[in-house]
């Protein structure tokens, strides 16, 4: 078995300086250049070398392991999750840390004891559950292992927490649909009680307010507790918008999921997207760029949010504060000028359809 002095010997350094290197360690007064540690690191490597991580945890009582809870796949609608999971693999990888998933649907007791075991040196929680998230907190509490919440909007965040800006994405895919030249939307939602929702519906009811009555701004939430799929509910609820005689000429969607209903709902109406209507989503999944169209969306920064958990989380800062990460718009072909255009006076005047009549495709 390879010993940390072999790998000395070979570098041609002090045991010490292999030891900092690979434990990741710094003491004031001893400057390793960056040169000696890929040095070390490739020695290392060359030979063989395999750090007893279970060792090193006992010795210290503290592991190179972060604990990711609420990340399930299985559980969530939205792509987003992976995104996230993908994300934090990379940055942490790259900081010589590793990863463990743990099941939201255990109980807090539970996710407590496995933390501990491992001796995690953190913890990143994904949860729309406010009581959960102190619980967890307060269990994790005595043993020094910090939570942080990445991608948990809560009016008043009792962690640190990491979100991204969905007021101001709503606000970006409206001003982007007035410069088009849409002055009637409406906002759907399939939900519009959580914190983050909530926020997404104000970021809309703002940026209409702020038009000074150039826009006319409609909400819809389908989420009526009905026992009937989400996804149908919601086509519905988009399809009796379309056949009224309040029909707006853009949808602003609360989620990329409610966006390619809309999409869905449109083609049964026999509307081509963007000729006839303008659809934006929120959410910039990988989905967005093979619906038909692709799906002009506003991109939550997963990378940079996952980023700033991390270093959050390592940096020992615990203090309970809101992280907000500013969002951009992916515009892709979902959005266009409208077809319907508004006289001053309010009238409308049809412009030159820009498809065949009779042609349902988007």
């Amino acid at each position: 078995m390879v010993s940390m002095a072999d790998i000395a010997r070979a570098a041609a350094v002090s045991r010490t300086t292999v030891s900092l290197v690979l434990n990741n360690r710094y003491i004031k007064g001893v400057n390793i250049s960056d040169e000696t540690r890929r040095k070390v690191k490739s020695v290392a490597l060359e030979l063989g070398y395999c750090q007893n991580e279970l060792a090193t945890s006992v010795a210290k009582g503290k592991s190179r392991i972060i604990g990711c809870i609420g990340f399930d796949v299985a559980e969530e609608v939205a792509i987003s999750v992976c995104q996230l999971i993908s994300a934090t693999v990379r940055y942490a990888t790259e900081r010589d840390y590793s990863i463990k998933l743990l099941s939201s649907r255990s109980s807090v007791t539970e996710l407590a004891h496995t933390c501990q075991a491992y001796r995690m040196c953190g913890v990143l929680l994904r949860t729309r559950d406010l009581a959960k998230a102190e619980e967890l907190h307060e269990k994790l509490l005595p043993a020094g292992i910090p939570v942080i919440l990445l991608d948990s909007a809560f009016d008043t965040p009792p962690l640190p927490s990491v979100v991204a800006d969905d007021r101001d994405g709503m606000r970006q895919a409206v001003e982007y649909l007035a410069s088009l030249g849409h002055r009637r939307l409406t906002y759907i939602a399939f939900e519009d009680f959580q914190p983050f929702t909530r926020r997404r519906r104000q970021g809309f009811l703002d940026a209409v307010e702020a038009s000074a009555g150039n826009l006319k701004g409609c909400l819809c939430n389908t989420d009526n507790h009905q026992p009937v799929d989400v996804f149908e509910r919601s086509e519905t609820a988009v399809c009796d918008i379309l056949h009224s005689s309040a029909r707006p000429t853009a949808f602003v969607c609360n989620c990329d999921e409610s966006a390619m209903v809309t999409l869905r709902a449109a083609w049964r109406c026999g509307l081509r997207v963007p000729d006839d209507l303008s659809v934006v989503g929120f959410g910039n999944l990988p989905t967005d760029q093979l619906s038909a169209p692709p799906l002009t969306s506003v991109a939550p920064p997963y990378v940079h949010m996952c980023e700033s958990a991390i270093d959050l989380l390592l940096s020992g800062d615990t203090a309970p504060r809101e992280i907000i990460m500013p969002v951009s718009i992916k515009i892709r072909r979902s959005a266009a000028p409208p077809a319907m255009a508004e006289e001053a006076d309010g009238a409308v005047k049809q412009k030159p359809s820009r498809r065949k009549h009779g042609d349902p495709r988007r």
